[in-house]
């Protein structure tokens, strides 16, 4: 039987913000914001922004392997945090997991399969609750079905999406280069011709 998410993992909302994140030099928090994460380049750590949380404090804050999901919006996915140095917490548009047993389930492994798998795409539709704002609640996550195959074959596919996502990334750069280098042949053609 596939265990639940809860089974493998603790689950809690992000921090709730009771306004504007207002930025503070002298704060003792960094803030994960929807404005940096992309799902194949994972957390900005550099874009991130110095606060004062006001209220209670959280007790738990981001460490690498933990994973920051998208649960409001129309794009829901998955990033695992590397790089963590400073204490951060995610705003309240993010679900925070961290797995309990990483002889278990890797955390890169299950970003993957939260992004990937089709019966984790299947439960995130049937979970999203809400049409000008879907969200997906913490109770739809905890209850999600997780496959998880011998730590091996987990590794295989994380190393095996690493080489997908380097790919991609080759390709986006060669497809940036050659449109820098069609745009100077083409300006250097229309000024021969005057």
């Amino acid at each position: 039987m596939k265990p639940s998410l809860n089974q493998l993992a603790s689950i809690r909302s992000g921090y709730s913000f009771r306004g504007k994140i207002t930025p503070a030099l002298d704060g003792d928090f960094l803030v994960v914001q929807l404005k940096n994460i992309d799902i194949d380049n994972g957390i900005d750590i550099n874009a991130l922004t110095r606060t004062a949380l006001p209220g209670r404090k959280p007790t738990i804050t981001l460490e690498d392997g933990d994973i920051a999901f998208i649960s409001r919006g129309h794009h829901n996915y998955a990033v695992c945090a590397k790089e963590i140095k400073l204490p951060t917490v995610l705003s309240q548009h993010f679900i925070h997991i961290r797995v309990n047993d990483t002889s278990k389930i890797l955390p890169e492994y299950l970003t993957w399969f939260l992004n990937v798998s089709y019966s984790a795409k299947k439960h995130l539709l049937k979970a999203s609750q809400g049409s000008a704002l879907p969200t997906i609640t913490r109770a739809m996550m905890e209850a999600m079905l997780i496959e998880t195959p011998s730590i091996a074959m987990q590794e295989k596919i994380v190393l095996l999406h690493k080489l997908h996502l380097e790919k991609k990334l080759t390709l986006q750069k060669m497809l940036k280069n050659n449109s820098v280098a069609n745009i100077a042949l083409t300006n250097q053609i229309l000024k021969e011709g005057k």
